[in-house]
């Protein structure tokens, strides 16, 4: 019984692991967030997704990002955030990536 168990935990583990993060930017799935070289964050909006405003709530490091449908003939574009000390020493960045959706 107890090597049934272990399997179908094993099982589930792997099926998520496989299944369950992929990720295509034109289905409207969530943005990515990956460490960006030299310190800080790069998010990846969803395609075809214009950003609009992006917040910081409770200390987290992951934004809340207000985005809005990209109009024919937007181009997209990229947006980089800096965090500063109070000595003015760079703390932190964020890098936004727009794409726009391939018609």
């Amino acid at each position: 019984m107890a090597k049934k168990v272990w399997f179908l935990s094993l099982f589930f583990v792997a099926s998520f692991l496989i299944f369950g993060c992929q990720h295509d930017p034109n289905r409207g799935e969530p943005h990515s967030v990956q460490a960006a070289p030299g310190g800080g964050y790069r998010l990846n909006l969803v395609c075809g997704e214009k950003l609009i405003n992006v917040t910081w709530h409770g200390g987290s490091y992951l934004p809340w990002i207000l985005t809005r449908p990209m109009r024919d003939g937007e181009t997209p574009e990229t947006y980089n955030w800096v965090e500063y000390t109070p000595e003015g020493q760079a703390k932190s960045s964020y890098i936004f990536v727009e794409c726009s959706v391939k018609r």
